[in-house]
């Protein structure tokens, strides 16, 4: 449904701009101009942001660097909730990298209830120690 609607919005925004055509050369070369300062800034808002994001991560890792620097495993939620204010998909992206990088290794644990229900955690912890 999303790719429906980019292609839709697309062949508007072309379709708006067949009357340009008709036009003289000097208000070409200006909707020329607009468009192009148009990409241009678009182009380095999507930049800006991936760059922030990319270092948000990269802080985010070296917390989660520091809070594994004992041997302590640790389900997703217990390091969520020590690190400081990340959204949840940061946080998950940072773990996700660090496993992939080989620096946290983890493995999914059986936990039981009180009442008895069995339960899978997966647990996480640095490659310098075991999980238990």
């Amino acid at each position: 449904m999303d790719r429906f609607l980019s292609i839709l919005s697309l062949a508007l925004a072309f379709a708006s701009l067949v009357p340009a055509f008709s036009a003289t050369r000097i208000r070409l070369k200006i909707m020329g101009v607009i468009i192009s300062i148009l990409l241009i800034g678009s182009v380095g808002v999507m930049s800006w942001s991936m760059y922030v994001e990319r270092q948000l991560i990269e802080k985010v890792k070296g917390d989660i660097v520091i809070i594994f620097s004992r041997n302590n495993p640790m389900s997703f939620e217990q390091v969520y909730n020590q690190l400081n204010y990340v959204d949840y998909s940061t946080a998950s992206t940072a773990i996700d990298e660090l496993v992939d990088q080989n620096v946290l290794h983890h493995r999914p644990l059986e936990v039981k209830s009180e009442s008895g229900e069995k339960y899978i955690v997966r647990v996480y912890n640095s490659v310098n120690w075991p999980i238990p």
